[in-house]
Order: C-alpha cells, then structure tokens, then sequence
C-alpha cells in the first residue's frame, strides 16, 4: 500500500501516528534547518516539515513543483491551531 491516509483525514484523532500519504508537490520552502513541503492529492493540500536532521533531508532538498512523492512520518499538532 502506498498510501495510508488521504491528506484531509489528518487529524487530531491520528496525532502522534505513523502514516504515509501520496500526492504532488505543490510548493516547497528551504529555510536552512527545516524544508516545508506544501503536498496535494485528491483530497486537498497538507504541510510537511522536514528537519534538516531527517533522513529524507537530502533527498527532498532537490525536488521540484509537481514531483509525485510518497513520504512517511508521525503527525504532529499543529501548535498554532486552536484547541
């Protein structure tokens, strides 16, 4: 299975679970320490985040808008979101 979620079924109900979603890059944002991937599929668009300690760092800094990409990692609470 290349896919466990849609980017729209990341919830609070999954925080702090291992998931893989699927899509396209639709914007990325190297600042240095941290990549943030803007990623689109069916269902809508999601921000991945991607520390410069991370495996997935130097494979992800090359890639370029409309790349399909399966990525893999924990969800975590978006601290700016209300409770």
């Amino acid at each position: 299975m290349y896919r466990t979620h849609l980017i729209l079924e990341l919830n609070q109900d999954i925080v702090e679970k291992e998931v893989k979603v699927a899509g396209w890059i639709h914007n990325i944002r190297n600042l240095g320490g941290k990549i943030f991937v803007i990623l689109r599929d069916k269902s809508g668009l999601g921000q991945i985040v991607i520390e410069k300690n991370s495996p997935a760092y130097e494979k992800v800094k090359d890639l370029t808008l409309e790349s399909t990409v399966v990525i893999s990692g924990i969800v975590k609470k978006d601290e700016r979101a209300p409770n």
